[in-house]
């Protein structure tokens, strides 16, 4: 006879009238036991639709951020849940796997069962409440650009990928026959992270004036002259389009350094050759870097193109652990991957969950870092709500 029909029909009715020693129905409980696969199998639904809203939420934010734009606190708080749901999905996976057996021998625990089919209907609670949020309806608050050179960069970690793309870019600004540079990569690949470590060492090539225009949705070229001029310290008067030109271009020219303009998050093709930037001039005084998650948009504007691999599990692994401050131990590995996997390969939702824990970890062991982790979120959450 089946166990879960002599639990239903049996049992249940009992235990209907029933109470344990803390008041809880233990009918309840019963039925979290028969409730058990529909209960897991509804959770793994709705982690995989919450996992789905959170890589939308950070395409967002990497848009944003892309943009010079100021992340909201509620929306990196709506992350770190999200993500932390991801890690209890892996958890509890793994237990499952540790603990499986036959449904119909005395050999499965059935109080392992109870309390995994009331965990899930937990997390499916949690999962409804974070995709109803209109927390996540706007990511950012509008901010100014600033020049690049000012930006400081702590979290700059030398993964391969970056390391290789900036060591290229380095060669090729000091190559005179190339005025115009493309750096291309997906979005949340930190290209403009990538950015700020270079102007912190363009200086060792030749002293450089910097100036770092986010371009995004707005490729008007009056736009970006007066916020390169802005940048610079000098503005044009100029209404005339060929006036503006020659202006901007007189002043880049009467400068003692030389120039840098970066053109971050282009998104189609801009007619430099018409901007007024004095690229390609005897002595190559004027570089120019183009980024652009498009391969097109870089090939056409400029004349190399860099293009920043996506982080391998490696390079993912390293960059939390940095961030993190994590103790370089083998005794860190097994959490670390698992709360690494649930990041993603986006460095920004690694970069998010790494610095919640930052500090934190300095004489613990592998067994307690993801309860680390649940206590930083925890004092996340007090901190924002």
């Amino acid at each position: 006879m089946c166990w879960e029909w002599i639990l239903a029909n049996i049992v249940t009715p009992v235990a209907s009238r029933t109470t344990d020693l803390f008041g809880n129905s233990v009918e309840e409980q019963i039925r979290y036991l028969l409730d058990y696969d529909d209960n897991l199998e509804a959770f793994r639904t709705r982690a995989g639709q919450l996992e789905a809203r959170k890589n939308d939420v950070l395409g967002r934010v990497d848009e944003a951020r892309d943009n010079n734009e100021k992340i909201k606190e509620a929306v990196l708080l709506w992350l770190a849940k999200a993500i932390q749901i991801e890690i209890d999905k892996e958890m509890m996976e793994e237990k499952i796997e540790k603990n499986k057996g036959p449904c119909h021998t005395w050999r499965l625990d059935w109080r392992f069962r109870r309390q995994l089919s009331e965990l899930a209907n937990v997390k499916i609670t949690k999962i409804d409440e974070l995709m109803a949020s209109r927390d996540i309806h706007s990511v950012s608050d509008l901010t100014q650009s600033a020049d690049l050179g000012d930006l400081a960069t702590p979290d700059y970690v030398p993964l391969e990928s970056s390391s290789k793309a900036l060591n290229s870019i380095m060669k090729l600004l000091k190559d005179e026959k190339v005025n115009i540079i493309g750096v291309q990569g997906p979005g949340g690949i930190g290209k403009s992270t990538l950015m700020e470590q270079l102007a912190k060492q363009i200086d060792t090539i030749a002293p450089y004036d910097k100036a770092h225009v986010i371009v995004a949705e707005s490729s008007d070229l009056r736009r970006i002259q007066d916020k390169i001029a802005e940048l610079l310290k000098f503005k044009i008067e100029e209404e005339n389009e060929l006036q503006r030109r020659a202006t901007l271009a007189k002043r880049l020219r009467e400068r003692t350094k030389k120039v840098l303009i970066i053109l971050d998050d282009v998104r189609e093709k801009i007619n430099l050759a018409v901007s007024g930037i004095p690229y390609g001039e005897e002595g190559n005084r004027c570089k120019v870097i183009v980024t652009s998650r498009r391969l097109d948009v870089c090939s056409k504007m400029s004349d190399v193109t860099v293009q920043i691999e996506e982080l391998g599990e490696e390079d993912r692994l390293k960059l939390f652990k940095q961030i993190a401050r994590l103790p370089d131990s083998e005794a860190f590995e097994g959490a670390a991957k698992v709360i690494v996997k649930a990041c993603g390969s986006l460095p920004s939702a690694i970069a998010i969950v790494a610095g919640a824990l930052r500090g934190k970890l300095a004489n613990e062991s592998n067994e307690s870092l993801v309860n680390i982790w649940n206590d930083a979120l925890e004092e996340v959450i007090r901190e924002y709500s």
